[in-house]
């Protein structure tokens, strides 16, 4: 997998970083502004969103069998 400047890294519940590469900033995911920074919520709430959809796909995957 290639990292795009501020990709979030999660690893566990409550280890969650934000890569940096100043010289790419252009190619960012998402901006990471003074006035709007990300931060661990925003990060946390992604992470809490992502397993959300995963898990009701699965669900609709098994009701389907």
């Amino acid at each position: 997998m290639v990292l795009k400047p501020n990709d979030r890294i999660c690893i566990g519940p409550s280890a969650i970083f934000l890569f940096k590469n100043k010289s790419n900033e252009a190619d960012a995911s998402i901006p990471d502004l003074d006035d709007d920074p990300i931060s661990f919520d925003f990060a946390a709430d992604e992470v809490i969103n992502a397993e959300n959809v995963s898990s009701k796909d699965e669900k609709e995957a098994i009701k389907k069998m």
